[in-house]
């Protein structure tokens, strides 16, 4: 999780955001991530050298879109993370985060209707993106086989 929202998180905050967005901002789990790396005793991922902010609102549109439609899916794992004995207070304060940030969902989405001239294209574009950049760093340490879906560790379930 870590080697996917940290950069992305950090090319958000590069970005310039929309005026008509006002000072709304959806919530990042970034900060909270890192010490449940701590807590799990697992490597800081520092973000990529040299990562372009999102230079448009369709960029930022597409990016949001594949984050914050995860919070549902977060709340499954709380729940799974929960039964292994992490928490929101060890190892699972990200999850813990990005599940109740369902209104974040509901805001953003709000925002998606009032965006006068969407580039549909250009959204769709940053949103496979985004889900690209995601199954690179799940890739990374997803297991080659059927046989290795379980963890053997707690720090490999996170």
């Amino acid at each position: 999780m870590a080697k996917f929202r940290l950069p992305v998180e950090h090319r958000l905050d590069l970005s310039r955001w929309p005026e008509a967005w006002g000072p709304w901002r959806p919530r990042m789990i970034g900060h909270v991530l890192r010490q449940d790396l701590l807590d799990l005793g697992l490597p800081d991922v520092e973000p990529a050298a040299a990562l372009p902010k999102m230079r448009t609102e369709a960029e930022l549109l597409g990016t949001l879109y594949v984050l914050l439609g995860s919070n549902l899916g977060a709340q499954i794992l709380q729940k799974r993370a929960n039964a292994i004995g992490l928490s929101d207070c060890h190892g699972a304060r990200h999850l813990a985060v990005q599940a109740s940030g369902l209104d974040d969902w509901r805001a953003f989405t709000a925002r998606l209707d009032q965006v006068e001239h969407i580039d549909i294209e250009a959204t769709i574009k940053a949103s496979l993106a985004t889900f690209r950049e995601a199954e690179l760093a799940f890739g990374a340490s997803a297991p080659t086989s059927a046989a290795h879906t379980r963890p053997e560790r707690l720090a490999d379930a996170v």
